[in-house]
């Protein structure tokens, strides 16, 4: 059986790949990006909207591997997806606050953080 159990192994590498990968292919789709929120995020409105999205993601994220728990009958998917989730969660969050202390509202802000305040 030492065949079958490299197969299985295989499998579940795979699985916890695609769990984690995909989550981030569910968040482009949902998200920017985390220099976007950056930029944006000293918006009271916007830095609300972006902490709803990454909730939403998060949320979609387990409810799809959830059924990839189901259908394969192997954890690894979801595993994968919750590093994801928390990896997403760090880095999203900390632009957000980021932008928080600094007031960035927008590419062009106050806090000199905006494309039009770099020396070209």
């Amino acid at each position: 059986m030492p065949g079958a159990a490299a197969t299985a192994r295989g499998l579940a590498a795979l699985l916890f790949i695609s769990g984690y990968y995909e989550f981030f292919n569910l968040a482009g789709a949902f998200l920017s990006s985390p220099w976007t929120m950056e930029s944006f995020g000293g918006d009271p409105g916007k830095n609300a909207s972006a902490k709803r999205y990454v909730k939403m993601t998060a949320v979609r994220g387990a409810l799809v591997s959830g059924a990839g728990v189901a259908i394969a009958g192997m954890w690894w998917p979801l595993i994968g997806t919750t590093i994801a989730a928390g990896d997403l969660w760090f880095t999203y969050m900390g632009a957000l606050r980021r932008s928080e202390e600094t007031g960035s509202v927008s590419w062009q802000s106050p806090s000199g953080q905006g494309l039009k305040g770099l020396a070209w």
